[in-house]
């Protein structure tokens, strides 16, 4: 039986979307912030303006609109909100 090799493609922001879903998580979860919800109830969470209201972010608010992606784990009791690369401490603060 041969070995089959396949070259291991490095994830990028440009493919990462190409990804499944672990792999995606993996690199928002190194390479952004990222929030994690556990506990959520996610039949209430049906699109991303539920989630930003369950952060309790305001559609005006600076932080709304830095909301990259969410994705929910494979039990859907944990809810992960990436913000964009510029999202810093400052941003963070305004969660608190």
């Amino acid at each position: 039986m041969p070995m089959r090799i396949e070259a291991i493609e490095e994830v990028i922001f440009e493919n990462v979307w190409e990804k499944n879903m672990k792999v995606r998580r993996q690199f928002m979860c190194s390479n952004n912030l990222t929030i994690v919800v556990t506990n959520i109830k996610s039949r209430e969470l049906k699109s991303a303006t539920a989630v930003i209201k369950l952060l309790g972010l305001k559609n005006m608010n600076v932080l709304s609109r830095k909301v990259l992606a969410y994705a929910f784990s494979g039990n859907f009791r944990t809810l992960f909100v990436h913000f964009a690369v510029d999202v810093n401490d400052p941003y963070a603060s305004m969660l608190d």
